[in-house]
C-alpha cells in the first residue's frame, strides 16, 4: 500500500519562482566560485598527461593506456579545440560538477519534497570532494554526474516502472560504462536492493535495462586488458583496509583537505593518521556524520529510502576493495567519489520535517563550517597541495 505522505511516482510539480531563483542563485555562485578560485591549484602531472593526450591524435585518445575507458579524453579532446589556455580545459569538469547539482535537484524532487531536492543541491555544490573533482582535468566530475543521472533515474524508474525511465536508465548506464570501469559497481549494489526489497516487475525492468546496457558496453573489453596492466603497475599494490573505509566517509565531509594530507597518508598507519586528523577535528567530522544520518531517518522512512541508499553506500566500498584484493589494484576514495549524491541526498533529507530543527540548524552549519575549511585548506594551504607544476616549469626554464 502506497504511504499517502508520499509524492505521486514520478509525478512534476511546477515550479515556482521562488525554487527557481534558489536553484539559479545556486548554480550561478557554484560557477562563480570556481571562476575565482580555478586558477589556484597548479595542474598536476595527471592533468599535463591528459591534456598531452587529448592534444595527440584521436586513435591515441582512444587506446592509449590508461586507468579508464576514453570517454572522457575523447570529450575533452574536442573540448580543448576551442580553447587557448590548456588550463582553461578544467572548465569541462567544472560544467559536470554543475550539472551534478542540477541533476540532483531534478530527481530528487521527483520523489522527494522541494525543500529536499534544493537541500541536497545546496550539499552537493559545496561539498569539498566534488569541488575538488570539479577542478580537475580527469574525469571524475563526469563520473560523479552520470552517476548521479543514473542514481535518480533508479529511484524514479522503481516508483513509476515506467519504460521511459528505463530506457534513459539504460542509455546513463551504457554511457557510465565507458567513463570508468568501476560504474558497474552502481548497478551491481542495486541489483542486492531489487532482489531483497523491490517488486518482481520492477526487477524484471531492471534486469532487462541492465543486461541492454551490458551489451552496448561491451566494447570496452577491448581496452581492458592494457588498461588493468597500467593500473596494475602503477603503484605497490595496498587492499581495502579498515582505516581506508573510514577515509572514504570522512571524505565526504572533509575532501581530502582536513587532517593528514594525501601524502601524508600513503606512510601512515591508521593511529597516527587518526592522532594527526586532531581529535577536535575528526570529533566534528564524526558528530557531523552520525547526527546526520539519525536525522534523516524520519525522511528516508517517508520516502521509502532506507533500502535503497543504505547497500548503495556500503556494496560498492566493500566490493571494489575485494576486487582489488584479488586483482592488485589499489583501492582509492575516487573509484566511489558518486557517493557524494547520496551522502548530499541523505543530508538533505534532514529537511523533510520542523521536528528537531534546532538540532538540524547545528548540524548545517557545522558540516559546512567543515566544507568551508577543506575547501580553504585545499585552495591556501601548502601541506594539501598535490603537485606544483608551475614552479616546476619555471625552475627548469
Amino acid at each position: 500500500m502506497r504511504n499517502p505522505k508520499m509524492n505521486e511516482p514520478g509525478s512534476r510539480k511546477s515550479l515556482g519562482k521562488l525554487e527557481l531563483g534558489c536553484l539559479i542563485g545556486l548554480i550561478l555562485s557554484l560557477v562563480l566560485f570556481h571562476g575565482l578560485t580555478i586558477h589556484i591549484p597548479s595542474l598536476f602531472i595527471d592533468e599535463v598527461e591528459e591534456l598531452a593526450v587529448a592534444h595527440g591524435g584521436f586513435w591515441e585518445a582512444v587506446f592509449k593506456p590508461d586507468s579508464m575507458p576514453p570517454a572522457f579524453t575523447i570529450l575533452l579532446r574536442l573540448w580543448v579545440r576551442f580553447l587557448s589556455d590548456d588550463e582553461q580545459a578544467r572548465w569541462f569538469s567544472v560544467l559536470c560538477h554543475a550539472a551534478s547539482v542540477f541533476m540532483a535537484w531534478w530527481f530528487t524532487r521527483s520523489i522527494c519534497s522541494v525543500r529536499i531536492a534544493l537541500s541536497t543541491a545546496l550539499v552537493l555544490a559545496w561539498n569539498p570532494l566534488a569541488i575538488f573533482y570539479g577542478q580537475l582535468i580527469r574525469g571524475y566530475s563526469l563520473y560523479l554526474l552520470l552517476a548521479t543521472m543514473l542514481i535518480g533515474l533508479w529511484l524514479v524508474a522503481n516508483r513509476t516502472n515506467r519504460l521511459r525511465d528505463w530506457v534513459c536508465f539504460s542509455l546513463v548506464l551504457c554511457l557510465g560504462a565507458y567513463v570508468h570501469y568501476y560504474f558497474v559497481m552502481i548497478p551491481w549494489s542495486m541489483l542486492f536492493v531489487q532482489l531483497c526489497w523491490e517488486k518482481k516487475q520492477s526487477l524484471r525492468s531492471f534486469l532487462i535495462a541492465s543486461s541492454v546496457a551490458a551489451i552496448g558496453s561491451l566494447p570496452i573489453v577491448s581496452f581492458l586488458s592494457a588498461d588493468f596492466v597500467y593500473q596494475h603497475d602503477l603503484r605497490e599494490p595496498r587492499s581495502l583496509s579498515f582505516g581506508a573505509i573510514i577515509y572514504t566517509f570522512v571524505s565526504l565531509v572533509s575532501g581530502y583537505s582536513l587532517g593528514p594530507s594525501q601524502r601524508e597518508l600513503q606512510v601512515l598507519d591508521l593511529r597516527n593518521a587518526v592522532i594527526m586528523q586532531s581529535w577536535p577535528i575528526l570529533g566534528m567530522i564524526v558528530v557531523s556524520i552520525v547526527s546526520i544520518v539519525i536525522l534523516a531517518v524520519p525522511g528516508m522512512r517517508r520516502f521509502q529510502l532506507i533500502r535503497s541508499l543504505g547497500p548503495l553506500m556500503i556494496i560498492p566500498v566493500i566490493s571494489i576493495g575485494l576486487l582489488g584484493a584479488f586483482s592488485g589494484i589499489t583501492y582509492h576514495v575516487r573509484f566511489v567519489v558518486w557517493l557524494i549524491y547520496p551522502f548530499s541526498l541523505i543530508l538533505g533529507l534532514m529537511a523533510e520535517s520542523s521536528k528537531n530543527w534546532t538540532w538540524k540548524i547545528a548540524v548545517m552549519i557545522l558540516t559546512f563550517s567543515l566544507f568551508s575549511l577543506a575547501n580553504y585548506n585545499r585552495l591556501f594551504e601548502d601541506r594539501y597541495k598535490i603537485e606544483d607544476m608551475r614552479s616546476t616549469a619555471k625552475f627548469l626554464e
